[in-house]
């Protein structure tokens, strides 16, 4: 597929004869991209390109043929009249490695999706700590079957909303007595109510595997866009790299943060969440820098700008 992206091309030629593109518009993940790039080569129009992925690490070829996907990449992120990271450690990496800088823009809320204040403080001692998002990947099985035995020696519950929880069940592993096990929702407005109604914290880890260590960097967990607008507190547990962990730290007092995998620096996190004037002050926190980075007018005054330079925050049409 990667090999023959570049002949697909004609295709789309026919496919967009009809309305004769100003510009196209891709995003790095399988391998249209390259197809894109290639078609907007020959019409000589901007090609604008979207990176949320390393697409080097994700992109399932062997090993050995990595380095032709990476320098792949090279060539059509130096075409790009716009590279659009999704993260401040992936546009440094990149510019680093292909020479030419980006743009950070941020992944959005969906339209209509709004910060919640956060709760009254609860004065429950048995806290529940949720999480939502797939976890069949990176690792992070193992990272919340720890978060949950952790969490149950303090005597608090682990609440996951999963696609791996079919029809309400745990997977093998995570069937844990402290463990709550939920299937998605079909709205993210649906997810938001229901962490906001039955979780006191919402959890965030990152593998700490050395050899994730990159990934772990360039990769910026769009979770947190859905997290920060729940009013609840965050507790990000991963590497003092990873991109969740450097957002945290420079937006300041936003989210208790454990740089460590030991599982006793985690507990020590869990009891200072026990403070119910703690968790409402990250609450608060978390919904305003959300608000800054993830709204759809913060985004979307990104975007326009990194593909309309010189024009302002907003499209001519």
């Amino acid at each position: 597929m990667y090999r023959s992206s570049h002949l697909r091309q004609p295709l789309y030629a026919r496919i967009i004869r009809a309305f004769d593109p100003e510009a196209i518009l891709t995003i790095s993940h399988g391998s249209s991209w390259i197809t894109a790039a290639a078609l907007a080569g020959r019409r000589g129009i901007p090609l604008h390109l979207i990176l949320h992925d390393d697409i080097v690490a994700m992109s399932g070829v062997a090993p050995r043929l990595r380095s032709s996907v990476d320098a792949c990449l090279g060539r059509v992120y130096r075409q790009a009249a716009s590279r659009l990271c999704i993260g401040p450690l992936m546009e440094a990496y990149y510019r680093g490695r292909y020479g030419v800088p980006g743009s950070v823009v941020y992944p959005s809320r969906s339209l209509g999706t709004v910060s919640l204040p956060p709760p009254a403080p609860s004065q429950r001692r048995s806290l529940v700590f949720g999480y939502a998002g797939s976890f069949r990947i990176h690792g992070y099985q193992g990272d919340l079957v720890t978060a949950a035995r952790v969490l149950q020696s303090c005597g608090h519950r682990l609440l996951i909303n999963s696609p791996a929880c079919v029809d309400d069940r745990a997977p093998p592993g995570l069937n844990l007595p402290n463990v709550i096990p939920r299937s998605t929702l079909p709205t993210v407005a649906d997810l938001l109510s229901r962490l906001r109604a039955e979780a006191d914290v919402v959890l965030l880890p990152m593998n700490f595997d050395p050899s994730m260590r990159l990934e772990m960097e360039l990769c910026f967990p769009s979770k947190l866009v859905d997290y920060t607008a729940t009013g609840l507190p965050i507790l990000v547990w991963a590497p003092a790299s990873a991109s969740a962990v450097r957002w945290a730290r420079e937006q300041g007092d936003v989210a208790e943060v454990v740089e460590s995998a030991e599982p006793e620096q985690l507990a020590a996190a869990i009891r200072r969440l026990e403070d119910p004037g703690r968790r409402q002050v990250l609450g608060s926190a978390a919904a305003a820098a959300g608000d800054a980075c993830f709204s759809q007018a913060a985004v979307g005054r990104a975007f326009h700008s990194a593909i309309l330079p010189g024009v302002g925050d907003t499209p001519t049409r």
